[in-house]
């Protein structure tokens, strides 16, 4: 049961972090941001693997990685999980937490369309077109506006 509510305890952690990374952006540049990230992650991962393993006997699956697809799926996975941080990091920087926030929230709609383009998926009813149109038409508001009214 609290699983569902999963979804909303990492929206608040993502709007706490983007709202710190803005006024952390004020003083540091990006290139500092992600060094200083990448230092303070590894020991925390690591203590999260480690709490992982001790409290819900999580084991560390390495048998997936032999198979050289899998491998590839995951690092670029990962790299284009890197990616959108820095493009988040780069908004933050030169616009505001709010903007980065909602602009960044039209993900669900490319992920409709991803999946029907490359995968076949067709995922997608009445409401989530409903939904995907207004998030598209809200992102398209949001990034228009905000070009009239971007930081040097």
């Amino acid at each position: 049961m609290i699983y569902t509510f999963f979804p909303i305890f990492a929206a608040i952690c993502y709007a706490l972090a983007y709202i710190l990374d803005e006024r952390i952006l004020e003083k540091i540049n990006v290139a500092t941001f992600m060094l200083v990230t990448t230092i303070i992650g590894l020991p925390f991962s690591i203590g999260i693997v480690l709490f992982l393993r001790k409290f819900k006997n999580e084991q560390i699956m390495i048998e997936p990685f032999y198979d050289f697809k899998f491998l590839m799926v995951v690092i670029f996975a990962f790299s284009l999980g890197i990616i959108g941080f820095l493009f988040t990091l780069f908004s933050l920087q030169k616009t505001n937490a709010v903007y980065t926030s909602f602009a960044e929230i039209s993900y669900p709609l490319f992920t409709v369309l991803i999946l029907f383009l490359f995968f076949g998926a067709r995922q997608f009813n009445p409401t989530i077109l409903l939904g995907g149109t207004l998030v598209l038409l809200g992102s398209f508001i949001l990034i228009y506006g905000q070009s009239k009214i971007v930081k040097p």
